[in-house]
């Protein structure tokens, strides 16, 4: 008869070599995930929701699930802050309800005025009653089963391959990061290129966790282009199984014109063929951004549909995107306004109350 429990902190490493061996399972399900997000905010606690059968406990579902406290916005449940890509790794529409029922209790638990499942790939919670459902996102791919010259063709002539070659003509240059310096390289490019597109900074020390806890294993990337001697752009990308995921993006504006930002993602692209992967993420996109989403579709990508399932008490029949909340506007009217000292305040607000 299959348990639905909570996982103890003991028995992580079996939950690993659960999410490992899953057709859904991601590196943000993985216990190094939660170690980043609780080494980076202290307002972050992960929590593991199993199902286990037989007398050793064998896992046979399970979902990650965050405590985001936050006297600001409200105490929440979230699976998964910060994650892209993330799923239930459930069986079935009976796995779901009978796990929607634990979350709902750690909810009450925790006072949290709601609870967001994050969903790619699993149907379980589709037809949920006590769920409502957001579609406000998109998720972005190619798959890297045709040759180089192939791939290379089917992005828009235009918006994508003239500026590569472009680039490669005024002898851009990619090397890999290794160490710290290429770290804070990186996160002075995303800081200004937030700053532009008036989005608060993600703070230094969650970049930093990152690279600490994952690139031992080989699990974050970091990609950068110089020109000359200067630094001019850099992506992060998580690397896992058979997807290689573009998560962060910095450039110096002066070089877009030029192509930094195509040729980055071509030889990251390029990259992930090497390493034998099967899927190249461009990440979720807010579909009410035309031009980011027309900038991925210069790529060819195929575009898949990100569900978010929330439960609240209070049962909103429509859930409204954080976009339009009236604390976002205000941070982005700060950003617009403020300079860099600002924002840095700004962003360390902002982040201690997301996920």
């Amino acid at each position: 008869m299959p348990r639905i429990g909570w996982l103890k902190s003991e028995d992580l490493p079996r939950w690993d070599r659960f999410v490992e061996a899953h057709p859904f399972g991601w590196i943000c399900q993985t216990s190094e995930w939660q170690k980043v997000l609780e080494n980076s905010f202290r307002h972050i606690r992960g929590n593991y929701c199993v199902i286990e059968e037989g007398e050793a406990g064998e896992i046979v579902g399970g979902l990650p699930v965050y405590e985001v406290r936050s006297w600001l916005l409200g105490n929440r449940l979230v699976s998964i802050p910060f994650a892209t890509l993330c799923d239930p790794l459930l069986s079935s529409p009976g796995d779901g309800a009978a796990m929607l029922q634990h979350l709902i209790g750690l909810g009450n638990r925790s006072s949290a005025r709601c609870i967001e499942i994050r969903t790619l790939k699993s149907t379980a919670l589709h037809n949920e009653p006590r769920l409502s459902e957001s579609h406000s996102h998109l998720h972005h791919f190619i798959t890297l089963n045709r040759s180089k010259e192939q791939i290379f063709m089917r992005f828009g002539r235009t918006a994508v391959r003239q500026m590569i070659t472009k680039a490669e003509k005024e002898g851009f240059e990619v090397f890999e990061g290794k160490d710290l310096s290429d770290l804070a390289a990186f996160y002075r490019l995303l800081f200004k290129t937030r700053s532009r597109l008036c989005l608060p900074p993600i703070p230094f020390r969650f970049f930093r966790c990152l690279w600490e806890i994952l690139s031992r294993s080989d699990r974050v990337v970091l990609l950068l282009t110089r020109h000359k001697d200067t630094t001019i752009g850099a992506v992060m990308a998580l690397n896992w199984k058979d997807t290689f995921a573009l998560e962060y993006v910095g450039y110096d504006e002066r070089y877009r014109k030029f192509g930094v930002v195509q040729f980055l993602y071509w030889e990251a692209i390029k990259l992930a063929m090497e390493q034998g992967r099967r899927v190249f993420s461009f990440g979720r996109t807010y579909r009410a951004n035309k031009g980011l989403m027309e900038s991925k579709r210069h790529w060819g990508t195929t575009e898949e549909e990100i569900n978010t399932f929330f439960y609240s008490q209070t049962k909103h029949k429509n859930v409204e995107d954080r976009e339009t909340f009236l604390y976002y506007r205000i941070v982005k009217h700060l950003l617009r306004i403020l300079p860099d000292s600002g924002r840095r305040l700004v962003g360390q607000f902002c982040y201690r109350h997301m996920g």
